[in-house]
């Protein structure tokens, strides 16, 4: 809950009335909203600082506008840029305009007062949540209606399929709003995680599903196979009784996903992840570094946080598109198929440039402000490391091709991919100190995740 300040009513008027603008959306183009949103920031930026006294709140600093403010046309500028420009959905960034502008304003007027705090924050109250869900979905339903009678949008799946997803995305929007998230405005993170969650609804189909489904037979043999694999690393001494849990069924929904090729990818980054700290701990018991004799095994989290992103796009790619059914520069299931082997590239990237890194690295800096560290320094990258891992992304994204999930040129989106995941983490560990600084899953499912949007923002690039 927040204490009523000054000039919020303002405030939440603002945000509410700037909510109309969404209204146009059925008759204008991206070009010109993308106009308007950055003429809006630039207003803030230099306006409200200097007659806006009213739109801040006690604790805000008055040398520079509000952050909230800030984030309300950045956020919209990106919603348009990805969802309608590279996305070809303008009902989609007009849904969420109105879920995060409505929901949150409606959340600040309801939450006020004394109201019992919710469990995991006290801050934030049942009825502010509540508030957010009801005025957020009633928003995202009127205005993806509206916006999609436009003569080029085409909703599939029919209205009831739309309204459902939107009170579905406005319940998910209200409860990430509630988290106790610091160092991250909600303003930002909570529409995009919204938006795309509503575009991907869109595009999901149960006939693709049923269409990508595979043979039971071939897959009984290949699951078969893929128990023994998984059995003899666990003798090997690569994870213990609860990674074999987690590498088992990681292992069966890639072959359910994404067949053979998908699979591939997985036994070969599992094969340069198992190397690469097998040698580091060789060559550390040699130093004698090491305490213990044999390396530490994998555990179940572990297992399950650097594959996250890989599931995730995997389950996209296999209920969006039908394997080989359209050209592979047009295919959102070759789309996602490549952005899944590339979320697996960037854990391989993180993990060689992690491990061999302060091997091979002679001139390590640190990823913030590329000053000279001593090897092994959080955040550190060199130009050895870089290239390791890049060669441990491609050996990935090629694994993907041969399997047949893309043609073989897609390694080299997913190899450039994978080393941006890789170095993103680096980034992030070298800007954040050390008793704030995520823990190794965190980083290894943001790794991931980094990697695979990389891959298809690639995609929508150059296609």
């Amino acid at each position: 809950m927040r204490a009523e300040a000054p000039g919020e009513n303002w405030r939440q008027g603002l945000q509410l009335a700037a909510v109309v603008g969404a209204l146009s959306l059925r008759w204008v183009e991206a070009p010109q909203v993308i106009l308007a949103c950055t003429i809006a920031l630039l207003l803030v930026l230099i306006v409200v600082p200097r007659v806006g006294e009213s739109l801040y709140r006690p604790d805000e600093p008055r040398s520079s506008a509000p952050i909230g403010l800030v984030l309300y046309p950045a956020t919209l500028l990106l919603l348009v840029v990805l969802f309608w420009s590279f996305g070809g959905m303008p009902h989609v960034t007009a849904a969420i305009w109105g879920l995060f502008a409505c929901g949150d304003a409606a959340a600040t007027l309801m939450g006020r007062g004394e109201a019992a705090g919710l469990p995991w924050n006290p801050k934030k109250s049942w009825h502010g949540s509540f508030a957010y869900w009801v005025c957020g979905s009633v928003s995202a339903l009127f205005l993806l209606g509206w916006v999609g009678r436009r003569t080029d949008v085409l909703i599939a799946g029919g209205p009831w399929v739309a309204w459902s997803l939107c009170i579905v995305v406005g319940g998910l929007c209200a409860f990430l709003e509630s988290l106790p998230v610091r160092h991250l405005n909600d303003n930002f993170w909570v529409p995009l995680v919204g938006g795309v969650a509503l575009y991907t609804g869109l595009l999901l189909r149960a006939s693709f599903m049923s269409a990508n489904l595979p043979e039971p037979l071939p897959f009984a043999i290949e699951a078969a196979i893929h128990v023994l694999i998984v059995s003899w690393a666990w003798t090997r001494g690569l994870w213990g009784v609860a990674g074999w849990f987690a590498a088992l069924a990681v292992g069966a929904v890639a072959l359910l996903l994404l067949g053979a090729g998908g699979y591939l990818a997985l036994v070969v980054l599992a094969v340069i992840a198992w190397r690469a700290t097998e040698y580091n701990h060789r060559r550390r018991l040699a130093l004698e570094l090491a305490g213990e004799e044999h390396p530490p095994r994998w555990s179940g989290r572990l297992v399950v946080a650097s594959t996250s992103g890989f599931l995730i796009l995997g389950f996209l790619a296999f209920s969006t598109g039908v394997a080989g059914a359209e050209p592979a520069t047009t295919s959102l299931h070759t789309l996602f198929a490549t952005a899944a082997v590339g979320a697996l590239a960037g854990v391989a990237a993180a993990v060689l440039a992690r491990e061999l890194g302060p091997i091979f690295g002679r001139a390590p800096v640190l990823a913030t402000t590329l000053k000279r560290v001593a090897a092994g320094t959080g955040g550190a990258i060199s130009l050895e490391g870089t290239l390791i891992g890049a060669a441990g992304a491609l050996v990935v994204g090629l694994a993907g091709a041969i399997g047949g999930l893309a043609p073989i040129w897609v390694a080299l989106p997913v190899c450039i991919a994978g080393t941006l995941g890789s170095h993103v983490e680096s980034f992030v560990v070298a800007s954040i100190s050390t008793q704030r600084r995520p823990g190794e899953l965190a980083l290894l499912s943001l790794n991931t995740t980094v990697a695979g949007l990389a891959v298809i923002l690639l995609f929508m690039l150059v296609f």
